[in-house]
């Protein structure tokens, strides 16, 4: 199989993970990234959803820190991963916001 077509099939294959990853938080948790913070309800949606992005990121340079004083690749690696996921799905999700309220305003 060609480079490309693999690289097809993986990007297919980690969409559709993250597609069934959204729904199902979008199930437990209904469309509460559409709505304003309860704690915070200052911050729009998308703000909070940004506020939600630099956590992962934030996450994400912790994870790189420990590794690199820890050696504990196989913990990193997935938790990197699933963190890595988490920002996709917020980007996404901040897309889909952002689409949703400017058809309504």
């Amino acid at each position: 199989m060609r480079l490309a077509q693999e690289m097809e099939r993986d990007i297919i294959e980690s969409c559709d993970t993250l597609k069934k990853l959204l729904l199902a938080k979008n199930q437990d948790y209904g469309a509460s990234l559409a709505k304003k913070p309860v704690l915070v309800p200052s911050l729009t949606p998308l703000q909070s959803i940004l506020v939600r992005m630099s956590d992962k990121i934030n996450r994400i340079k912790e994870l790189a820190e420990t590794q690199s004083t820890s050696g504990k690749k196989p913990e990193f690696d997935e938790a990197l991963e699933d963190t890595m996921v988490d920002l996709a799905g917020y980007a996404l999700m901040f897309n889909i916001t952002k689409k949703r309220l400017e058809n309504v305003g």
